[in-house]
């Protein structure tokens, strides 16, 4: 599903809101196709309400597929919604924005990027998530496999993280097991924790609970 045209720019913003039904990819622009405007995706109510967050094929992108957000982008999970991936902005070249707000109230989800995916972002832009209901594997206030430019903020109002609290950039691992080194964020980066918030910080070994904590 996406919010913005294929192979055509939308001149304006865009709005999804989904409440139900099964879907793999959301995006909240366009394939191949800019939007000059802001986007917002809203993915709540019974949306994939069946899956296992930590196995959903469902990944939600505020920005585009190979097409940029001339604005800024924002994502809402809430109810029983469920995803793997939520994600500020796009994916593949040219899926960039100019600043991203997540918003967790509810629903699961695994993995939550405030950057992007594999793409690199305009330099200066502000990466935002704020999470006050709802459960979360891992929250990244930067991007996956790649660096960025800009300051990131958490803010950790209620709900349940599973796992780990980054406020930096992920960093893929090498096939001899090392860390990518050039996976950073060049500015500054901050997170809240209010009293409402429940974070597992187990120190077992085991797949679901290895590498706990807030980094």
């Amino acid at each position: 599903v996406y919010g913005g045209g294929k192979n055509t720019d939308v001149n304006g913003d865009t709005y999804l809101n989904l409440n139900g039904g099964l879907y793999q990819n959301v995006y909240g622009g366009g394939y191949n196709g800019k939007v000059t405007g802001n986007t917002t995706v809203i993915f709540g109510g019974n949306a994939n309400k069946g899956d296992v967050f930590t196995s959903s094929p469902c990944k939600v992108y505020g920005g585009g597929n190979y097409g940029p957000v001339e604005g800024t982008t924002s994502v809402t999970l809430k109810d029983n919604a469920v995803a793997s991936y939520l994600v500020g902005a796009g994916s593949g070249t040219n899926g960039t924005c100019n600043g991203t707000d997540i918003n967790i109230q509810g629903g699961s989800v695994m993995n939550v990027y405030a950057g992007s995916r594999n793409v690199a972002l305009p330099e200066g832009i502000n990466t935002k998530i704020t999470m006050t209901g709802g459960k979360a594997e891992a929250l990244f206030g930067g991007c996956e496999a790649v660096a960025m430019t800009g300051p990131t903020r958490i803010y950790l109002l209620g709900g349940y993280i599973t796992r780990r609290i980054y406020t930096g950039c992920y960093n893929d691992v090498s096939a001899l097991g090392s860390y990518n080194s050039d996976r950073y964020v060049n500015g500054t980066t901050a997170l809240y924790i209010g009293p409402s918030t429940e974070i597992n910080t187990s120190t077992s070994f085991d797949e679901e609970t290895f590498n706990t904590g807030v980094f």
